[in-house]
């Protein structure tokens, strides 16, 4: 090996170690240097796709990524990262589609199965998700991408002692997952099933106890949880909502010429609308004490 080559080797080695870590201004300021040296090397381009992909820069990182497969359509990696470009931009189908055909030319890789799995639950095609979210597991129980296609899979399906044992297995080999289970509990919250997410987020709690966000997420959902915050458990914006009721509430009791039983309803809608602006608060005061 020449001493030009292992200058690109180290260089590659560097900057995607840099990536993995989300370094991304130090990956871009090694880049910069390495590709001075090396402007036509695909691998280092690709890598500077992907620093623009972690730092949100979805039009950099699809330029770049044409770039190279202009060059070299068959590029497992930039197919990978034009895949990943595609779902960040919600163009589910074309991501879809270059996952298809990734895993059409290398049918065992795992990654590709988990990144897939997940899309696939994206794109509501659970049945389909879970399938190929199993095949990755068995391949390699140990595959953190796969534990947590897995996880999701549980989730959605109901299946609660499948999600303790993910969520232990992803916590124990890996800490940062955490957040990716974390994450899981809002997505349940956000589609109304925050029974669910509370016992995620419990389970996660007892597992890291002393973790400030999951105590938060715990309280939240506590309080969204109490029936004394049912009535409004289907109301996504309630201050906005109980805005109308309360002045529709104000002229019903202001009009002269409304029935007193028209005023009762009245009354009771301004009740409400203060129900909804002062409890909530108070009571999720009252469980952080």
């Amino acid at each position: 090996m020449n001493d030009q080559q292992e200058q690109l080797n180290t260089y590659r080695r560097q900057v995607d170690e840099l990536l993995d870590r989300r370094r991304t201004t130090q990956a871009r300021q090694l880049l910069g240097r390495a590709l001075e040296q090396f402007p036509d090397d695909h691998e280092l381009l690709l890598s500077a796709g992907w620093m623009e992909y972690y730092d949100d820069d979805m039009t950099h990182a699809a330029q770049v990524c044409e770039t190279v497969l202009k060059g070299n359509p068959v590029s497992a990696r930039g197919r990978y990262l034009m895949a990943a470009i595609y779902e960040a931009r919600d163009d589910l189908q074309s991501a879809e589609d270059t996952y298809a055909s990734l895993l059409r030319d290398y049918p065992d890789n795992i990654g590709y199965m988990a990144d897939f799995a997940l899309l696939l639950l994206r794109t509501v095609q659970h049945e389909r998700a879970r399938v190929i979210a199993e095949h990755a597991i068995s391949l390699d129980p140990n595959h953190r991408g796969a534990q947590r296609a897995i996880l999701q899979c549980a989730l959605l399906s109901g299946d609660n002692r499948r999600v303790d044992t993910m969520m232990a297995q992803l916590v124990e080999s890996d800490p940062d997952a955490v957040s990716t289970a974390l994450t899981l509990s809002l997505v349940l919250q956000e589609r109304g099933d925050v029974d669910e997410a509370l016992r995620v987020a419990q389970k996660l709690l007892s597992m890291q106890p002393d973790n400030e966000h999951i105590v938060e997420a715990v309280i939240d959902l506590t309080h969204e949880t109490h029936w004394s915050m049912y009535p409004l458990r289907r109301i996504n914006d309630y201050y906005a909502a109980t805005v109308g009721m309360g002045l529709i509430g104000l002229a019903l009791i202001a009009m002269p010429q409304n029935t007193p039983s028209k005023k009762l309803i009245g009354a009771g809608l301004v009740l409400f609308t203060l129900y909804a602006w002062v409890w909530p608060p108070v009571y999720k005061y009252l469980v952080k004490r």
